[in-house]
């Protein structure tokens, strides 16, 4: 299992050069998503001693159950590629229920908003939204960088992880919002899923995106989960973008401009 923490650090040339998987959006991904929630409700949870992430989570999937884990990660591959002829393995993953309190009874409070970050060490991420009835607003959206940004994106999410999620006390307001706005207006926003109950949503883990709000009615929880070292004959990018047709589509698209 590969830690998420450290210090983070991108350059413009990697978050813009989306190589292996897009986004994608799945409705009724479970067939019985209450069973799903049911368990993610009963495992122990525990928060990060460090911050590095928002509210708690269970131990991954893989030290519960290794069967489960491999059967959920086999599934969110088959979004991407048909099993019956495509050979898919993965090197590490990490597979957890998170459930996350408001931070904050107001909706609109800054403190229920999210830094925009990416996950790098991975190579596909995403979450599966388990709240019946949630507030749409609570979901995720992606986000590329702007173009008149340099080349050094590195996070200043100091007051998310050290501060807020560890509820530092006399938190100054004023200096936290005036921080996320300096390292969030940095990006445009993409891509944008509303929180829907059994809905997966998965992409690049080099996308940089957010959760974008921690007010989704009752407790926000999702399954969230991280793949790397990914190994298979083509990647759904390299797919696309390597089809074949694409000097055809571009000759008849100029003889239609030139008739």
């Amino acid at each position: 299992m590969k830690s998420g923490g450290g210090k983070h650090k991108a350059t413009l040339s990697d978050v813009r050069n989306i190589k292996n998987f897009y986004p994608t959006c799945i409705d009724n991904f479970f067939d019985d998503p209450n069973l799903i929630r049911e368990l993610g409700l009963k495992l122990p949870k525990y928060k990060d001693k460090d911050g590095y992430w928002p509210g708690e989570r269970t131990k991954m999937i893989h030290e519960i159950d290794n069967e489960l884990n491999s059967a959920i990660i086999f599934k969110i591959f088959s979004i991407y590629f048909d099993l019956t002829f495509h050979n898919v393995s993965w090197g590490s993953s990490c597979l957890s229920f998170q459930k996350i309190k408001p931070f904050h009874k107001n909706k609109d409070h800054i403190f229920n908003k999210s830094w925009i970050h990416k996950d790098e060490d991975y190579q596909l991420a995403g979450l599966i939204y388990l709240n019946p009835n949630p507030d749409l607003d609570s979901g995720t959206s992606l986000f590329k960088v702007k173009d008149n940004e340099d080349d050094d994106v590195g996070f200043q999410r100091y007051y998310e992880r050290h501060r807020l999620h560890l509820k530092e006390k006399n938190l100054d307001e004023e200096i936290y919002k005036k921080q996320m706005d300096l390292h969030n207006n940095k990006f445009v926003e993409t891509i944008r899923f509303q929180n829907q109950y059994n809905r997966l949503i998965t992409y690049d883990a080099n996308y940089f995106h957010m959760a974008n709000n921690y007010h989704s009615g009752n407790d926000r929880l999702t399954l969230v989960f991280f793949i790397d070292d990914i190994t298979v004959e083509k990647y759904p990018m390299e797919r696309v973008k390597k089809f074949g047709n694409e000097s055809y589509i571009n000759d008849v698209a100029k003889k239609l401009i030139t008739k």
